[in-house]
């Protein structure tokens, strides 16, 4: 196993030489890293909690961390940026830090009330930004004796020391490096190198960011420079040059020296705030948070390189972030920026310099959801990503009686989507104006295209589904008259009872007919006994819009502070393709599932399409029902297929024993 030579354990009885603001070094300490945090917290407001997406017990959250999966100890590792004290991101005297969570199944979690890294070193006194997880340092397969008890696992962070970090300022060079932590007790307690930092900082002070260091193994940039295929790691740290455009910088590490790291290049040039039209999310200033990834189709033996990108400094903002007029316009606004993909090639000149070139772009999640992180399972190979569903949408007043801010999503799982037999789309024949496809091959007047796929993990949402207090079912819906609507709204709709609308899965297919796509289809979820409150999910095949509506979820009696929450809603462009397979023609089956957890909603359309959202309802219980719902030209030619709804369903999150 690769080790890092200058990385050795501490003897037995002993603690690194750490130092704690505001603390001599001889003082005793509850770990290298955590005495600066007092265990009491704010007295935490359960209204809005989920019950199995993870969320720590109080304080503020953002960025997952460093995502692992240990062979050896079959658990999986989940860092995030966490202020463990306050319930804001920081202030001068408590900057931000990582906690840290581990899970034997990526449900049920147990997390730390003291963080894995604090700030308390002169070159990370202004916060621990975003890492990854060092893959070289887990154990290769094989028996448990074969690990070697002194090989301790790695981590990557941003230590930052002063400030001038925003894409809004001057950037001051040397604030931001990099450092490394390690751990010899298999990820319960972490240590931070002793010659840290091993990065000085970004090479020019041209920069709008210099941060967020993401290593894995990647063959394809081994082959672009006459290496043999996973015989190095490569760093990406993610930024951007000022007046020029947003970019991820290129690190090469030696896997025998995690401390040694070569600059290879930038990898991409691109314009500031370019957009591919409302496809695609505007690039940004400044992107945060890069990860890259190498996905094969296994039918096809395709592959294709893609990138997640968190763009911050974005022009061209959601419907959620405008400022609307009339009542709408006391609403709390978000902070503009996109979670982004990218799909392309890696070309080199003389095996230098690594360049990228997209070929296909999109929205890895077109609603609040920010600064995802993902790594590779050594043992399945899937690639799983997490990502941090914002608080944003609560004014402060009410956020701050929440006691807590900031949620992390169900891991997904990215895969390559490959559709063969394609003769065109719902917006017509012409595909080269969806840039979220990309041709992979043609025969005759049929194409292929791939594009990043996105769906909960699979054991993930079965094991949930399995958890549920009820289950509700219909196999077929075809409206019909008996099923109009005559209250408001109209159109058609079917209900299905639950016990419990907080806690929920639901799945569902909606065929359409070859000759008809008009028909506006989707679902309604109803808060409340008296049918006041709902949120309506909807797809529209005319304007090719998936919508979440959460303008109906505020009481009439409710206060002031109450009707600022953001209810503005959620859109997503979405088409269905459409195929000729021996002659006959037929539209790809509109394929949903609907992630509900208390305040947290996660969207996903025949995944590739995916909003993540909060639902703020307050003041009802959690006796509700779902309706199927359909109206238009041609309501009638549409099947909703297999509807199921789990309600009620939970999840552990356990405080660590210290």
């Amino acid at each position: 196993m690769s080790l890092v030579s200058t990385l050795q354990p501490p003897l037995p009885g002993t603690m690194p030489d750490i130092a704690v603001h505001g603390l001599a070094r001889s003082q005793p300490v509850h770990t290298s890293n955590t005495a600066i945090y007092p265990a009491e917290h704010s007295t935490t407001f359960d209204l809005y909690r989920p019950a199995y997406h993870f969320q720590p017990t109080s304080n503020w959250i953002n960025d997952p961390c460093a995502p692992f999966f240990d062979p050896s100890t079959s658990l999986y590792h989940l860092f995030f940026q966490w202020n463990p004290y306050l319930n804001d991101w920081g202030n001068d005297t408590l900057a931000i830090a990582w906690g840290h969570a581990t899970s034997a199944n990526l449900i049920d979690w147990t997390f730390d009330e003291q963080p894995a890294l604090a700030p308390n070193e002169p070159y990370d006194f202004k916060g621990v930004f975003t890492g990854g997880f060092i893959p070289s340092t887990l154990p290769k397969p094989g028996p448990a004796s074969d690990l070697e008890p002194s090989a301790p696992l790695v981590l990557a962070y941003t230590s930052v020391k002063a400030g001038g970090v925003t894409f809004k300022e001057p950037y001051n060079l040397g604030t931001e490096t990099i450092s490394l932590a390690h751990s010899y007790d298999r990820g319960m307690t972490w240590q931070k190198y002793e010659s840290n930092p091993i990065v000085d900082g970004a090479p020019s002070n041209n920069v709008t960011g210099w941060r967020d260091p993401y290593i894995s193994y990647w063959p394809a940039v081994d082959r672009l420079l006459g290496r043999s295929d996973n015989s190095g790691l490569y760093a990406l740290i993610s930024g951007g040059f000022r007046d020029q455009g947003p970019t991820t910088f290129l690190y090469k590490i030696d896997p025998n020296d995690l401390t040694s790291w070569e600059y290879i290049s930038p990898l991409i040039d691109i314009q500031s705030n370019s957009r591919s039209g409302r496809w695609t999310g505007d690039v940004g200033k400044n992107w945060e948070c890069v990860n890259r990834m190498t996905l094969r189709d296994p039918d096809s033996e395709l592959e294709r390189e893609f990138f997640i990108i968190s763009a911050e400094g974005t022009e061209n903002i959601n419907s959620t972030s405008t400022t609307e007029t009339g009542s709408n316009s006391s609403m709390v606004t978000r902070t503009p920026r996109y979670q982004l993909w990218m799909a392309g090639t890696l070309s080199t000149t003389n095996q230098t310099t690594v360049t990228f070139a997209p070929l296909a772009s999109g929205l890895f999640d077109h609603g609040n959801l920010y600064a995802a992180n993902s790594f590779r399972h050594p043992v399945t190979g899937k690639l799983l990503a997490y990502g941090w569903i914002q608080e944003e949408d609560l004014p402060d007043e009410i956020r701050a009686e929440q006691g807590w801010s900031g949620v992390i999503s169900l891991p997904r799982e990215v895969y390559l989507q490959v559709h063969s037999n394609v003769n065109g789309h719902l917006g017509g024949r012409d595909l080269s104006q969806v840039p979220v496809f990309e041709p992979v091959g043609r025969t005759d007047e049929v194409d292929s295209y791939s594009t990043m796929g996105i769906k909960v993990e699979c054991d993930v949402l079965h094991s949930l589904q399995s958890r549920a207090a009820s289950h509700a079912s219909i196999a077929e819906w075809r409206p019909r008259a008996h099923d109009l609507n005559n209250g408001a709204g109209g159109g058609y709709r079917r209900d299905l009872a639950l016990n419990d609308t907080a806690h929920f899965i639901l799945q569902s297919s909606v065929r359409y007919p070859a000759n008809s796509t008009s028909a506006r289809v989707g679902f309604t979820i109803i808060h409340d006994a008296k049918q006041m409150l709902f949120t309506q999910i909807s797809y529209n095949p005319l304007k090719q819009t998936i919508t979440v509506d959460r303008s109906n979820t505020v009481r009439a009696n409710a206060t002031e502070i109450e009707r600022t929450i953001n209810r503005r809603p959620e859109l997503a462009a979405h088409t269905l393709l459409t195929y000729d397979k021996a002659g006959a023609s037929s539209v790809e089956k509109l394929d949903i599932v609907v992630v509900s957890d208390n305040s947290v909603l996660e969207l996903f359309v025949n995944e590739r399409t995916v909003i993540s959202t909060r639902i703020y309802v307050r003041g009802t219980s959690s006796v509700g029902s779902i309706s199927l719902c359909a109206d238009g030209l041609g309501a009638e030619d549409v099947v909703f297929e297999n509807t199921e709804v789990w309600s009620g369903i939970q999840a552990e999150m356990r405080q660590k024993d210290n």
